[in-house]
């Protein structure tokens, strides 16, 4: 089971791993329940026939596969059907983000675990490749939702520790500023709390937009078995199985090719979505593989997952620090990747946004060297391709952000032997 990890981590490291937010594990148990659901779709029909003449369940009994445990927490007529129907055909995207959506619907305060698992399924839809905007909309919902859980769980948690009469106390009242007072004296488990807590605030402000974003970004439907046929070399074991899995449109390749790389730009600001959109990224590598976009889009999901890095460092998560510089490189990489195709003779703005986010993402070699662990003629080397870049970007564009940008990149480069 290949599949490739944001951070740079084997697909059987969950080092970095907060106790609520396992999205590496999550991304790996995907790939594991995917397997078995591409196993049950590649069945021909007389084994098919044979098992239902036999009474011979061709699904194998797992109850993940089926959504179970949404049922066990909110067991109605509806939830009942829906995990029925996943137990004939697993791969039926639009049943199981459902499901999902009507888990959450019912406004019912669940256990973390259902939380979590609602998250799961949510993803599990698009991983087997129903990316329509309503399933894609479901998975934003839970994702919030689920940051806004475990920041009231910890939040509680956390003041339950300081003080014993929280009745009434409306916890959002409270300020974060005196909650990370004393956090060198916490006991492990209550640091662990007030980390985690500390993430998913940051995250969610860094994500305020994203329903927004969903709503314009994805517009038209996309069953990503639609790749398939673009890529003769996938079958059955690995291409993606969709919603009927089919993949037999007759849209021209250019309008698939756009569809699938809106939903994987929006499914960045997502983590476990992330090797997925990398998956979809290196398979529009593989169909155009002259295209700087397809980089860009590798480029993006990496740079989300470096982001989360350095939050978590500016959060003094322990054991993180180490993980920076393997997921710059592969950041770094996609960029370059992606701005050596690019024109630099003869630019248009579809390559601004290629010239811009290199240049902001080489700067920051400069910012973060130390903890990067970058020898100075190795920053020096990187920024003087980012002046490059973002002199091509102010051509096409000069507005403040990139003239600022070109001053501090300017600026820097004496401090690295560089010199112009």
């Amino acid at each position: 089971m290949e599949y490739e990890s944001s951070l740079g981590q084997s697909n059987q490291d969950f080092s970095l791993d907060l106790r609520n937010f396992p999205f590496s594990r999550m991304q790996h148990d995907m790939y594991v329940i995917l397997e078995v659901v591409r196993k049950h779709h590649g069945a021909s029909f007389f084994e098919k026939l044979f098992s239902s003449i036999f009474g011979k369940k061709d699904t194998p009994h797992n109850p993940r596969l089926m959504a179970q445990s949404l049922v066990d927490a909110c067991d109605t007529k509806t939830t009942q059907e829906l995990s029925a129907q996943l137990s004939e055909d697993p791969a039926l995207c639009q049943v199981r983000s459902n499901l999902v959506k009507h888990t959450l619907d019912q406004k019912r305060l669940y256990e973390t675990p259902v939380y979590r698992e609602m998250l799961f399924q949510a993803c599990l839809s698009i991983y087997i490749g129903g990316a329509n905007p309503r399933n894609m909309q479901t998975v934003g919902q839970v994702y919030i939702n689920y940051l806004r859980h475990i920041a009231d769980t910890m939040k509680k948690s956390l003041l339950s520790v300081r003080s014993s009469a929280l009745q009434n106390i409306n916890v959002s009242k409270i300020s974060m500023d005196d909650l990370n007072k004393g956090l060198e004296e916490m006991e492990p488990e209550d640091a662990m709390a007030l980390h985690e807590l500390n993430f998913a605030l940051h995250t969610l402000e860094r994500n305020k937009e994203l329903m927004a974003q969903m709503l314009t970004s994805i517009t038209i439907p996309v069953d990503l078995a639609e790749l398939n046929k673009l890529s003769p070399s996938q079958n059955i074991h690995s291409g993606f199985v969709g919603e009927g899995g089919s993949g037999t449109g007759a849209e021209k390749e250019t309008v698939v090719i756009r569809k699938v790389t809106a939903v994987a730009d929006v499914m960045r600001f997502i983590p476990p979505l992330h090797s997925l959109a990398l998956n979809i990224a290196k398979r529009l590598q593989t169909i155009e593989s002259a295209i700087p976009q397809h980089y860009l889009l590798e480029a993006r999901v990496r740079t989300e997952a470096f982001r989360t890095l350095l939050l978590r460092v500016e959060l003094k998560h322990p054991h993180v620090r180490a993980h920076m510089l393997p997921a710059y490189k592969r950041m770094l990489d996609a960029y370059y990747k992606a701005y050596k195709r690019a024109s630099k003779t003869t630019p248009d703005m579809k390559e601004f946004p290629i010239f811009s986010e290199f240049a902001q993402a080489a700067y920051l070699s400069h910012l973060h060297r130390k903890s990067l662990g970058l020898e100075p003629p190795q920053v020096g080397q990187i920024l003087k391709d980012a002046k490059e870049a973002v002199d091509l970007a102010v051509t096409l564009e000069a507005n403040p952000n990139q003239r600022k940008m070109q001053a501090r990149i300017t600026e820097q480069l004496p401090n690295y032997g560089v010199i112009l």
